[in-house]
């Protein structure tokens, strides 16, 4: 199992990848292998990993998009709503309305 290929997986299917879970069947491995090695390799967990990509993909949308945060956080992966708008602003420190304010006063998009 190459990592690489893991990281790519996540990346084009963030919106079909609920957990670690997801990816082992992917990988026809144990979730306990993959997180282990996942862990091994990258120097943090799966999960947070995971957890990033969503953030990452949010912060594109939000910016580059009029799309709604709610579908924002479902196409990211998000399974609920409240889940997805909580983790946002626990990881960002800003509410999604407010990154996407912020981000397009700095880039100079006004909608």
């Amino acid at each position: 199992m190459d990592i690489e290929e893991v990281k790519a997986a996540i990346s084009l299917g963030i919106g079909r990848i609920a957990e670690a879970d997801d990816l082992a069947r992917l990988f026809e491995v144990q979730p306990n292998v993959l997180k282990s090695a996942f862990l091994h390799s990258e120097k943090i967990t799966l999960t947070r990993h995971i957890l990033n990509t969503r953030i990452a993909r949010a912060k594109e949308l939000l910016s580059q998009s009029d799309l709604e945060c709610r579908t924002i956080c479902y196409l990211v992966g998000f399974s609920r709503l409240d889940v997805g708008l909580r983790a946002f602003k626990r990881e960002t420190g800003l509410s999604m309305g407010q990154y996407r304010e912020e981000a397009r006063a700095l880039s100079g998009t006004d909608s």
